[in-house]
Parts: C-alpha cells; sequence; structure tokens
C-alpha cells in the first residue's frame, strides 16, 4: 500500500464521516413548509425532472438523499442551489473548519451603502485639508477649489483630487 493511502487511512474515519453528514443534515433539518419550498426549488429549477417526478416521489428522493444507508445521495449542484438560494451555509461552513479556512460573510447591499457613504464623508474631509493647504500656500491669492470626483461601480469605488492650474507645478 503506498503512503498516499495509508495517510488517507488517518482521516478518513467514520468519525470524519459522520461530521460531513451532519452538516449536511444541519444544511438540511427545516421546517416542513421550507422542506416543501427546497423540493419545490429543485423541481422548478430543472435540477430534478418534473417530468420523471411526482410531488410524492420528490420528496421520497429528498428523505432517500438524507438517508445515510440509501445509495441516493444529492448531487454537488444541488446542494450549492440549495445553500444559495435558501441561505444554509452549515455545509459549506463544516467543509471550510476540515479544510482549515475561516468564511465570512460578504458584505450586503447595506453595508455597502454605509461603506460608500463614509469613503464621500472620508473624501469630502480630504478635500477641505488639500483646499485649507492651498489657501496657506496661495497667500492672499485665492486659487480655484480642489475638485473631489468620486464614482462607484460594482461596489469599487475611485476618485482623483484635480488640482487649479497655477498650483499644478507643485
Amino acid at each position: 500500500m503506498s503512503a498516499r493511502n495509508e495517510n488517507e487511512k488517518e482521516w478518513i474515519t467514520p468519525e470524519w464521516q459522520q461530521r460531513g453528514f451532519r452538516a449536511l443534515q444541519d444544511m438540511l433539518d427545516v421546517s416542513q413548509d421550507l422542506k416543501r419550498d427546497m423540493v419545490q426549488f429543485l423541481l422548478d429549477s430543472g435540477l430534478w425532472d418534473h417530468a420523471r417526478l411526482s410531488w410524492e416521489s420528490a420528496l421520497a428522493r429528498w428523505h432517500a438523499c438524507l438517508n445515510p444507508g440509501r445509495p441516493e445521495t444529492f448531487k454537488l449542484v444541488e446542494l450549492w442551489a440549495l445553500a444559495k438560494r435558501f441561505d444554509r451555509p452549515q455545509l459549506l461552513e463544516a467543509l471550510a473548519a476540515d479544510l482549515g479556512f475561516e468564511l465570512r460573510r460578504l458584505p450586503s447591499e447595506e453595508r455597502k451603502l454605509i461603506v460608500r457613504e463614509r469613503l464621500l464623508q472620508e473624501l469630502q474631509r480630504s478635500n477641505e485639508i488639500c483646499q485649507q493647504a492651498l489657501d496657506e500656500l496661495a497667500g492672499t491669492v485665492r486659487p480655484r477649489p480642489v475638485r473631489v470626483r468620486a464614482e462607484f461601480r460594482d461596489g469599487m469605488g475611485s476618485f482623483d483630487l484635480s488640482v487649479p492650474q497655477p498650483w499644478q507645478g507643485f
């Protein structure tokens, strides 16, 4: 037996497999209403064939996929779609932890708006500081104001500071 196969035996244990199964159960152990919605989603999305599966057979398939003693299993794409559509990250969290990764949720649209507002406030504050510095440099001559332009596309920000013509030599 190769060293690789021997190393795999060290971590492919019934306990390890049970942890994975528990994560799957945590992801899919839902209320009756949510289970109906999930099964309906699998049918409506085309992941499960409406033509081949009646409602009763779809429910039976769902339960069979959750039974480790049965040969039926969920496909990866089905689990991924369910996790995304119904915000059920338990299996992903277990996979990440087992592989040594930490997960964090990306900011929501609301959080992105708050960050953008803070960035705009900081840009305005920077504009005021630049204007004060220009005023001090100019002495009695007041140059045109510094322009700050901010654009946001897909959550990314960019800005430019435009300096008035007489001060471009600095």
